[in-house]
């Protein structure tokens, strides 16, 4: 995702990463929904 390698630097930005990466997965979009 474009907003996971954007904030690929920051801390918050890895863990929101793993959220998207899983997401593509599973609906873990859904009941995650990262405030940027």
């Amino acid at each position: 995702m474009l907003i996971a390698l954007k904030d690929k630097n920051d801390k918050e930005g890895t863990v929101l990463g793993r959220y998207y990466y899983d997401a593509e997965n599973g609906p873990s979009l859904q009941r995650f929904k990262p405030q940027v």
